[in-house]
């Protein structure tokens, strides 16, 4: 199907002439008149109602109308898309992440991008704070974070984009009282001892926060741990940690020494994709930007 045979389709709806249709594009009344006509001839319908120098969409051209006005823009989407590329050759995009992210499955439409973009070369910087900073000092060009609270990223500056939303769970020795109705109040467990990983994370921030809002200061026998090092500790001598429900899940939950609890009171952890304003501006970034969205990557990424 002739696009810019649907584009004068279009005007020809709005104009409601085949005359004024004409002067938009140029051409003569007799050469709008053959084109919308070889449109019908290839639908097989006819789409107007033709009165005297009017013309009116029929029963046909008002199922075809929003159909072409969808197509036609996609083609701009497209056509802007193919006309960047030009200005990317031998170009890069720098992408800060944190650790978590092979976790969420966030490094496929990352590969997914290399692959529809030969020409960008993507640079993967990963740190599990400080991302923030780096954005705006211009080392890195966006980042996925984890945002601890709604109002982390609060900076005219910076854009974000949800990608991920994760349960937080609780995880103490197997048989723990507490544990036996399957959720848990946080305040259950004022009298535990916590062990957590780094406290500049923001994760452990909001794991404190937490414990804080359920009315007690958590006791923290120790910090800076790795997910394997709070498993062992809780299954050898006790105590409790939160941490993600996807972490334990994929990597602790066949140790029979520890136990996960739901949280009577919901906290959910958040992967976020942020960037500069400024960002879309730049061919590279808003190429990542657009195939990010256009193939739907975020929703496709949050159902799994």
């Amino acid at each position: 199907m002739n696009l810019n045979y649907l584009q004068e389709f279009i005007t020809l709806v709005e104009t409601e002439s085949f005359s004024r249709a004409a002067e938009q594009f140029s051409i003569s009344q007799s050469t709008i008149s053959k084109h919308i006509a070889a449109l019908e001839a290839e639908l097989g319908v006819q789409l107007f109602e033709r009165r005297q120098k009017m013309v009116t969409l029929n029963e046909f051209g008002t199922i075809l109308y929003p159909f072409a006005r969808k197509m036609l823009n996609e083609q701009k989407k497209y056509s802007e898309l193919i006309n960047m590329s030009s200005r990317y050759k031998n170009k890069s995009i720098n992408i800060g992440t944190i650790g978590s992210m092979r976790l969420y499955g966030l490094m496929e439409p990352i590969n997914q991008f290399r692959i529809a973009y030969p020409d960008i070369e993507v640079n993967i910087y990963q740190k599990e704070y400080g991302l923030k900073k780096d954005l705006l000092n211009k080392q890195i060009d966006m980042a996925f974070v984890r945002e601890s609270e709604k109002m982390f990223f609060n900076d005219e500056q910076i854009k974000t984009m949800e990608c991920i939303s994760d349960s937080v769970v609780v995880i103490l020795p197997t048989g723990h009282p507490a544990a036996q109705n399957g959720s848990i109040h946080l305040s259950q467990l004022r009298d535990e001892l916590f062990y957590f990983l780094d406290r500049q994370l923001p994760f452990t921030r909001l794991c404190i926060n937490a414990c804080n809002a359920a009315g007690f200061s958590p006791k923290i026998a120790g910090t800076g741990f790795s997910g394997a090092d709070i498993i062992a500790l809780i299954g050898r001598g006790g105590g409790a940690s939160l941490l993600s429900k996807k972490l334990f899940l994929r990597d602790f939950s066949r140790d029979d020494r520890v136990t996960s609890a739901d949280l009577t009171q919901s906290i959910q952890t958040h992967i976020s994709l942020i960037y500069l304003n400024e960002s879309e501006n730049t061919a590279v970034n808003h190429s990542f930007l657009s195939f990010w969205r256009s193939n739907k990557m975020v929703s496709k990424i949050s159902r799994s």
